[in-house]
């Protein structure tokens, strides 16, 4: 997965819509912290939003305070400055600054749409057989429309109907339905583990269901990318634990000038 500056060409134009999804994004001591919330109305300079919560209640958002807004709009993420001008406890205003950054995803040339993409990307999920409550932990390897790879520590018989819960760190959890498809032992230092695809039901496939998956991946592999650019520029601590199980490998790097590549 690549995300680069986009200068010139023929690009998506920022502008947020009433009852769209985006991503907030605040600084606290530990470095950006972000939330997915909903726009309520909007103007050409300023936009009202639906206050996020964290653990049931609304955070505090107050008058003068410096947030970011980022908007995944036709495959290209844009981002905005926001100085809030009123804040309640479910809603406030924020005045929108007339300069933006955006960037490529893999979703661009597609105008948005996830048809015939497959993200590689290293997120948490849980998941369990349906005649079961035992849950088992697990970190994708790749996201596409219709299936899951993901990497186990034990095999899945093939066949077994599963309840899965996509964990995206600072995302809302995902919860669907899939089918193990294969499930092999990996190679090398991996060979305890196992590389299982899973296969989601048509009534998962009409749903909207891979679509917000697809949304809350890319959106998290941009927070990767911002916060390594931080920690490299020494503005924030460097975070340890980064990675969704303790034995999963990082395959990532970050490089300058805004890309991440795989």
């Amino acid at each position: 997965m690549v995300f680069g500056f986009l200068f010139g060409g023929n690009k998506p134009k920022f502008q947020l819509k009433e009852n769209m999804e985006v991503e907030l994004e605040l600084m606290s001591p530990d470095g950006p912290k972000s939330y997915f919330t909903k726009v309520l109305e909007v103007s050409k300079k300023k936009a009202t939003f639906q206050t996020p919560k964290e653990n049931n209640k609304f955070i505090a958002i107050n008058p003068q305070d410096m947030v970011k807004v980022i908007a995944l709009i036709d495959g290209v993420i844009f981002q905005v400055n926001a100085k809030v001008v009123s804040a309640l406890d479910r809603e406030f205003e924020a005045l929108l600054s007339s300069k933006e950054s955006s960037y490529d995803t893999p979703l661009k040339d597609k105008k948005g749409s996830i048809e015939g993409v497959k993200l590689e990307a290293e997120v948490p999920l849980d998941f369990r057989a349906i005649s079961t409550s035992h849950l088992q932990k697990a970190v994708t390897k790749s996201v596409c429309r219709e299936s899951v790879e993901m990497v186990t520590n034990l095999p899945v018989p093939e066949g077994t109907d599963l309840k899965v819960n996509f964990r995206i760190p600072e995302s809302p959890v995902i919860e669907t339905e899939g089918r193990a498809s294969t499930s092999e032992a990996m190679e090398g230092d991996d060979s305890k583990r196992s590389k299982t695809l899973i296969l989601f039901p048509d009534k998962v496939l009409e749903s909207d269901m891979a679509k917000s998956l697809f949304i809350y991946v890319v959106h998290y592999q941009r927070r990767l990318a911002r916060r390594k650019e931080m920690e490299e520029a020494g503005e924030i601590p460097k975070k340890e634990g980064d990675a969704p199980l303790p034995a999963a490998r990082k395959t990532s790097k970050v490089r300058k000038k805004g890309k991440l590549s795989r």
